[in-house]
Formats: structure tokens, C-alpha cells, sequence
């Protein structure tokens, strides 16, 4: 058991003793240490994040959160407060209890577009010498369109990929991605870091009814499945959720 393990443990015994007369629900939720802020806008940051510039509240610079004002320009948005995790500068949507020694955090991803009319063509966020890898287990790779080959590289090579086909609209799928102008593929390596760009190859010998513009991400597969109504609606989007994780027993942060 290595230091940072050794500290969440005492944390963990410390919340139990001084709280243990608190309610099962709340006993079982995650807090923040004391004096420091519970939430930035609607999201709760517990130990081992917390909220600089008070650096007693978070465990190390890895774990710091900055709580941002929205740059929306709409009266419903305009004072709202978002959390960014610092040290990959990536908006936070919710941060999840240690669970077997791992901690997981749902940040915004951004999706990769081609050839899409007014959309810019932005790439993952490479993690590389964060501590933080994109989990496996809770993500998957999507594309979207027709005929297509999308694959996912890292600084290692090729980290996942799938392909898709359709020959007219109405072969597309909107269901389960199962390669009808939507294709899934799982992560390939544990520890997803060093992730760079999407990479697309169209075949241009089939016209697309559905245009030219094709588009890739790696998504929170929960998400993705349960929580969209219809995956065509994910065009109109600029990020989609994805889920970071950390193994707290780690001896490094590399």
C-alpha cells in the first residue's frame, strides 16, 4: 500500500468516526474536507478533489479543481459555475466514489469531426503525464456514417477501431451501434493515456445519402446507450461525456 492509499484510508476512517451518527445516505456520500467547498455549480467535489487555491483541500495538483464561470451568453446559463479538473483542462460533469482502489471522473470530450460544415475538427485531449487515463471498461469508441473505417491512435499505435456500411438512409441505424452507419469497438489497452487524434478513411466509391460529414469520439458507453434518445442527434453536439480513471494503489502518477 503506497502513500496516496495510506491517506485515503485515514480520510476515509476520520469521515467514518466524526460522522458516524449521520444518516446511512449520508454517511455513504462523498464530502469534502472540512472548510473547503462541497460544489462548484451543481457538481460535488469530494476529497480527494477539492477547490483551490487552498491546497489543503485536494491531495496533490493532480486533483485541484478550478471552478469557472460558463461562457454561455443565455440568461439560463449566464452566471453558472463549471468545474475544470485542472491539470488535463477538461470540464468536469461529475465525479464518482473510489471503488476497489480506483477513482473515476465523467469530464467532456470533444468530438472529431470531418469534412462537417461549421464544426472544427478537434481531437481528444492526450493525458499523457497526468495521472488519469481514459478507463477502458467504461468507454468505447463510436463513428458515425456510412462506410467508413475509424480507428483511434495513441503515441503506442492503434488503440481501437471498427468500421460501418449502409446504401441508402434508411439503412441507418438507430438502434444498437452495430456497424449500419454507426460502428462501436472496445479499448484495446488498459491504460488508454497517450491518445492523440481519430483517424477516418472513407470509401469514396459509395455516396453517403447522409452527406459527406462523418465524425468520431470516445464516449461514456452508459451514456451513449441509455441516455440518447437517437445517436444521429449526437451531430448536433460538440461534446459527448467520457469517463477518466485513476488507480489510487499506483506507486507513480506516469
Amino acid at each position: 500500500m503506497n502513500i496516496i492509499s495510506i491517506i485515503l484510508l485515514l480520510w476515509h476512517i476520520v469521515i467514518s468516526c466524526c460522522y458516524g451518527a449521520a444518516t446511512t445516505s449520508a454517511a455513504s456520500a462523498p464530502i469534502a474536507k472540512p472548510n473547503c467547498t462541497t460544489h462548484c455549480g451543481d457538481v460535488a467535489i469530494p476529497y480527494p478533489f477539492g477547490i483551490g487555491p487552498n491546497k489543503d483541500c485536494y491531495l496533490d495538483e493532480s486533483f485541484q479543481i478550478d471552478c469557472r464561470h460558463n461562457n454561455s451568453t443565455t440568461s439560463a446559463n449566464y452566471s453558472r459555475q463549471v468545474p475544470f479538473l485542472k491539470s488535463v483542462n477538461l470540464e468536469v460533469l461529475s465525479i464518482f466514489p473510489v471503488k476497489d482502489g480506483r477513482q473515476s471522473v465523467r469530464v467532456k470530450n470533444p468530438i472529431t469531426f470531418f469534412s462537417c460544415e461549421g464544426k472544427e475538427t478537434r481531437q481528444p485531449q492526450n493525458l499523457t503525464g497526468s495521472p488519469f487515463i481514459y478507463s477502458r471498461t467504461a468507454n468505447a469508441l463510436v463513428a458515425m456514417r456510412c462506410d467508413l473505417f475509424a480507428r483511434m491512435i495513441s503515441d503506442h499505435g492503434p488503440v481501437s477501431g471498427c468500421g460501418s456500411f449502409c446504401e441508402s438512409i434508411k439503412d441507418g441505424n438507430h438502434g444498437f451501434c452495430g456497424g449500419i452507419g454507426c460502428c462501436g469497438g472496445a479499448l484495446q489497452t488498459y491504460d488508454v493515456a497517450s491518445t492523440s487524434s481519430f483517424e477516418i478513411q472513407s470509401n469514396s466509391s459509395t455516396s453517403d445519402p447522409m452527406g459527406d460529414c462523418k465524425y468520431a469520439f470516445l464516449v461514456d458507453k452508459d451514456w451513449f446507450l441509455f441516455e440518447v434518445p437517437n445517436f444521429w442527434d449526437v451531430k448536433r453536439m460538440d461534446n459527448v461525456p467520457v469517463v477518466l480513471g485513476l488507480d489510487l494503489k499506483r506507486n507513480d502518477y506516469g
